[in-house]
């Protein structure tokens, strides 16, 4: 068994860590815990954090925000005793963020070794995952994909379910950006 700790801007990603441990409900999972679970069975998520709640990173050398909470998360992953820190930030049409989220995992590898890291940028935001998952339809192309998920009627629930029932290959293949995700993790928490 595997125990990771969570990173995620709201409670789609992160269900019942993205409250307050006297408000949470284990039932209430969100679509990071189930693509976990997805990639490696039997994963325990031992927390989370929301990203807003990253304290940032200080020590060493110019670093942009981004960067900062990369390895703010990681450290807090670090110190909570985790094996793992996964986590999923928004691009939201940034490609900036984009580099500096892959440098900081870069350089997170290398501070902490013993520690797996999966992140990664939905694009543009965690509802383009959540529509090929639960319409099989492409939206890593859409600037909005809140309002296509709203038309939809995609909902979190749903999209865990899906991930739940094993229909991740279909998904996979409809957003580009949620398959080099999974890849990463499948590979990252494997051993």
């Amino acid at each position: 068994m595997i125990t990771v700790f969570l990173g995620g801007e709201g409670p789609t990603e992160l269900g019942r860590y993205a409250r307050a441990a006297a408000f949470r409900n284990a039932e209430d999972v969100g679509v990071l815990e189930a693509l976990v679970r997805g990639a490696r069975p039997g994963a325990e998520v031992s927390g989370g954090l929301l990203w807003k709640d990253i304290r940032h990173y200080k020590a060493g050398g110019k670093r942009s925000r981004e960067q900062r909470l990369v390895l703010g998360l990681c450290l807090r992953a670090k110190e909570s005793g985790a094996a793992a820190v996964v986590f999923a930030r928004d691009r939201d049409g940034d490609t900036d963020r984009e580099r500096a989220i892959a440098n900081a995992m870069v350089q997170a590898r290398s501070m902490w070794p013993t520690l797996k890291i999966v992140g990664g940028l939905p694009v543009e935001k965690i509802e383009s995952w959540m529509i090929a998952l639960c319409a099989h339809e492409p939206a890593d192309h859409l600037t909005e994909p809140k309002d296509r998920a709203k038309e939809l009627g995609v909902r979190r629930e749903a999209a865990v379910t899906q991930i739940e029932a094993g229909h991740l290959a279909l998904a996979e293949s409809k957003s580009p950006s949620l398959s080099a995700w999974m890849q990463d993790a499948r590979s990252t928490l494997a051993v």
